[in-house]
């Protein structure tokens, strides 16, 4: 069964380039407050939007020790937290994309 994720082709297109350009992976779900992928996916399943409600101090500390000479400069801490979501839904959850535009 393949799973999907509803988006628009810009923001997928946005933050997968700046994931590969960046060589960003995610490898520790605890950093999340997660217990793994499963309870990732349980959340997702239960609500899509659930990833909101992932303490966005997770996502700002990775993106603040993220190593500044890579990270965009005019970057927002919001931006960290997007690309960070974007890696959860299709990196780990591996969901396939579902255009809406």
């Amino acid at each position: 069964m393949t799973l999907i994720h509803r988006t628009t082709r810009a923001h997928h297109e946005k933050w997968e380039k700046c994931a590969n350009e960046r060589h960003l992976k995610i490898t520790n779900l605890s950093l999340f407050g997660l217990r793994d992928k499963e309870d990732l996916l349980e959340r997702y399943l239960e609500d899509p939007r659930s990833l909101n409600t992932i303490p966005l101090n997770y996502f700002d500390s990775l993106w603040r020790t993220y190593r500044l000479y890579q990270r965009p400069k005019t970057w927002a801490l919001h931006e960290g937290a997007c690309v960070y979501k974007h890696l959860l839904i299709y990196q780990v959850l591996e969901l396939e994309p579902e255009f809406i535009d």
